[in-house]
């Protein structure tokens, strides 16, 4: 085949593939009302995403936010977070039309989610001669566990531990520090943000096993019914296409499991 033909095919390929899905005059406006998707990314969750020493976002979450601007056909502008808590304090400034927000945290909020495209396995970060083999091992009396703060984990369990103590630390360093002066006994969190602690600090390891999993969802302001079900449609297409499978691959996150 000619190299100009080759080409001319390659653009038409490219072209193809470029091709918003459907949306609905309703649907766009109501996710971007200033002309632009205005994306949160929590970047403080290493499951979702990350910030590099020159602001730049990665991972996850990023992946799926453009998947979303190419198919809608919008201009996808990222609003980084380093906390869930001010995610959603800033729903209330309209700081953004669209969230990826665990359902614990979205339940807080008025946030309407769509069905989760991902559990979140949550276990424990325990110092390596501890007597804990198991997460059945730590929720007993007297037992100090460690979350961050509005965290997941700290809402999930704030209403389900049945015996151990929770303490609340303002961010993951405190936490870590706490668990070092034996202040607590367990640190309560994402299973691959407990595996990237481990693997920087010996002398910690983390628990095989999970007490929970954390759905996580994407989200848009309470009331914007059109935005809110096309990217309903959205989360089941890239699900069954295989898209977020690729991209939980690329991102290199461990303890997650695609809901079907």
């Amino acid at each position: 085949m000619p190299l100009k033909i080759l080409a001319t095919f390659a653009l038409a390929l490219i072209a193809c593939n470029a091709v918003p899905a459907d949306i609905s005059a309703d649907a766009a406006r109501e996710l971007g009302p200033s002309g632009k998707l205005r994306v949160a990314i929590n970047y403080g969750n290493p499951v979702l995403a990350s910030k590099d020493r020159v602001g730049h976002l990665h991972g996850l979450a990023i992946d799926i936010a453009r998947e979303l601007g190419r198919q809608s056909g919008l201009a996808v502008e990222l609003v980084g977070y380093e906390k869930a808590a001010e995610l959603v304090a800033n729903l209330k400034q309209n700081a953004w039309d669209v969230a990826f927000v665990s359902v614990p945290v979205a339940r807080s909020a008025e946030i309407a989610v769509t069905a989760p495209y991902m559990e979140v396995e949550v276990t424990y970060l325990v110092p390596v001669r501890s007597r804990f083999r198991s997460v059945s091992d730590v929720d007993n009396p007297g037992v100090r566990i460690v979350v961050q703060e509005n965290y997941s984990t700290d809402f999930f369990l704030s209403t389900r531990l049945m015996h151990a103590v929770l303490f609340r630390a303002a961010d993951n360093a405190t936490a870590l520090k706490m668990l070092k002066t034996d202040a607590a006994e367990a640190f309560a969190s994402s299973k691959h943000r407990l595996l990237l602690i481990a693997q920087s600090n010996a002398g910690f390891r983390v628990l095989d096993d999970r007490f929970a999993t954390i759905s996580h969802a994407i989200g848009v302001p309470a009331g914007r019914n059109a935005a809110a079900a096309y990217v309903s449609e959205f989360t089941e297409e890239i699900k069954a296409s295989g898209f977020l499978k690729r991209a939980v691959e690329r991102a290199g996150v461990q303890g997650v499991v695609i809901t079907p």
